[in-house]
């Protein structure tokens, strides 16, 4: 009788997930981004994600901006195509910053408020990278995404 075989992962690496709710394009936002936090968000291949629903894959926008003397990648993630949302459960949110790596209480709080300043964003906040139920899948084709273009 075969053996049924289960991957577990469990990840060390901390990540940070921000919403945020604005109608601006997303060169245009990040443009405002970079600007107001001093960061250099490049624009990148856009980020193809598998749908379950549509069982095809779709494209994002995507930036990234890479820290590695603080042990930190940032990730600007457009959250909406015409077919899809890459995250259902976030319809109001049309964009997340994702940081790879740990960030204190207090400097989250300090982004949040500086993003806020940016003219026409209607909403910035946090979401716990737990109650997004595909945020693995995400982040594994994220990263994928990221090696494929690096190469």
């Amino acid at each position: 009788m075969a053996k049924k075989l289960k991957l577990i992962s469990s990840s060390d690496v901390d990540f940070t997930l921000i919403g945020i709710a604005s109608h601006l394009k997303d060169y245009r936002l990040i443009w405002s981004i970079n600007e107001i936090l001093d960061l250099k968000f490049v624009k990148k291949l856009d980020l193809r994600a598998f749908n379950d629903k549509l069982k095809e894959m779709l494209t994002y926008p995507l930036y990234f901006y890479d820290q590695p003397d603080l042990f930190k990648s940032w990730y600007f993630i457009g959250n909406y195509n015409e077919k899809a949302f890459l995250i259902p459960e976030q319809k109001q949110t049309h964009f997340f910053i994702l940081v790879k790596g740990s960030l204190s209480p207090e400097f989250l709080s300090g982004l949040s408020k500086m993003v806020k300043k940016v003219k026409n964003i209607l909403t910035v906040h946090h979401i716990p990278i737990k109650s997004i139920k595909n945020m693995e899948l995400i982040l594994n084709d994220l990263e994928l995404h990221m090696m494929e273009i690096s190469k």
